[in-house]
């Protein structure tokens, strides 16, 4: 059957998490020296991902990804060929083993993962896999209900029984592997054992690496290198140098400046702080009580209120570029604003700035907005997810974010709750 685009965007996609998953994996382990190589030229056939150890040990592994979900495979697929000339999936895996091991004369392990399943019923090669190992074991070459198709395979490979079993012991069938939406699950519950971020964000980001590797990256790499791979997009960077200071300690060494510069604004401002008793951006003056502003007051002042706000913000966003505009001709590590002095829609606009030098902004905090609209400048913008159940409380409270924005990194943030910009 010819491949649709589809399906090989997804095959990749499902390989990629696989091999993130694999990964990961050795990392938690410590392996970080192990070598690996992803669409490896060492291994035809088990080429989506070859990882060498230490003292020898090569495993190889295949991915293999159907779009239908009711694929099943049996001895039957598992020996067809697609054409007289080519090689059924058994005869690839076979190749693949006897290349990594030279025939057996090296210790080698190959993975195979597909999502589909595999026919178990008596006789079929499925009904051979051990359910603790995933190998088929002694009981395919003791009994005789697998004489017919023991035969047959060894024919199929040209190989020896004892090069079968050499061969059947160091496969690992991984059939019925989890969907591709459950991979990702799987991908983020083991970025939260590992103490890294572990939203979907993070999982793309993860993945996105893995495809840099494949398409990339053309000789073994430590397994470290997806370490420093991953610390350098900022979703993972300090979650990797808490998790990870010794991998990562040449390069961050390379990174940190001797001299640091910092710049504090001064400014003017109404607070960016709004409440159910006050909203201070709508208020025509600076108030010492902004609870006793038009803004308190029972009445319908939804224009006015609206006028006030948009004419304040055209004039405070106009001052805040122009200072943006001049500090662009220093070298500053740092810029630090103070509190509530610039409302979400400026704040982003500075982070806008501060990526293009490479700069922290300390944002001076401001109140949370209401709208998921506006919320979701927060992840698009500044670098950092907010929690769920932020909003007003019974006690007239409201939650302020104050924000260290990173351009290369997770930005920093405290929460706290208040009942007006000064209390």
């Amino acid at each position: 059957m010819k491949r649709t685009a589809y399906s090989i965007r997804k095959g990749f996609e499902y390989q990629d998490l696989v091999t993130a998953l694999v990964l990961l994996e050795q990392l938690e382990s410590g392996h970080f020296d192990w070598k690996f190589q992803i669409e490896s030229d060492a291994a035809e056939f088990v080429d989506d991902l070859t990882i060498h150890g230490s003292e020898g040990t090569r495993v190889g592994s295949q991915v293999k990804f159907h779009t239908t979900l009711a694929h099943i495979d049996s001895f039957a697929t598992l020996t067809k060929k697609a054409t007289a000339g080519s090689r059924s999936l058994l005869q690839k895996l076979y190749a693949g083993w006897s290349q990594l091991s030279s025939r057996g004369d090296f210790d080698c392990a190959i993975q195979f993962y597909s999502n589909a399943q595999v026919e178990r019923k008596a006789g079929d090669l499925g009904s051979a896999i051990e359910g603790a190992s995933r190998r088929i074991g002694e009981r395919f070459f003791r009994d005789g209900e697998f004489s017919r198709i023991r035969d047959t395979i060894c024919g199929h490979l040209g190989a020896t029984t004892e090069e079968l079993r050499s061969f059947f012991a160091a496969v690992k069938w991984n059939f019925n592997n989890p969907a591709l939406d459950d991979l990702k699950a799987s991908a983020a519950r083991k970025l939260r054992e590992m103490k890294l971020p572990h939203h979907m964000e993070a999982v793309a980001v993860l993945v996105s690496a893995i495809g840099t590797f494949a398409t990339d990256v053309h000789e073994d790499r430590p397994i470290g290198a997806l370490v420093e791979s991953l610390w350098e997009i900022h979703v993972f960077r300090e979650a990797c140098e808490q998790r990870f200071p010794e991998q990562l300690t040449g390069i961050m060494k390379r990174e940190r400046a001797s001299v640091v510069t910092v710049a504090a604004v001064s400014l003017w401002t109404l607070p960016a702080f709004a409440s159910p008793r006050a909203a201070c951006l709508e208020e025509p003056l600076p108030l010492g009580d902004y609870t006793k502003g038009i803004t308190s007051l029972p009445l319908t002042l939804d224009g006015l209120r609206a006028s006030l706000y948009a004419e304040y913000l055209d004039w405070h966003k106009r001052r805040v570029l122009a200072l943006l505009d001049h500090l662009s001709t220093t070298s500053l590590d740092v810029l630090v604003f103070p509190r509530f002095a610039l409302p979400l829609e400026i704040a982003a606009e500075v982070a806008q700035w501060a990526e293009t030098k490479g700069c922290t902004v300390v944002i001076g905090g401001h109140t949370i907005p209401a709208t998921a609209e506006q919320r979701a400048i927060y992840e698009q913008q500044l670098n950092l997810v907010l929690p769920d159940a932020l909003g007003a409380a019974a006690d007239e409270t409201v939650p302020v974010i104050d924000i260290a924005y990173r351009p290369d990194r997770n930005s920093r943030y405290s929460l706290s709750r208040l009942r007006s910009p000064t209390t």
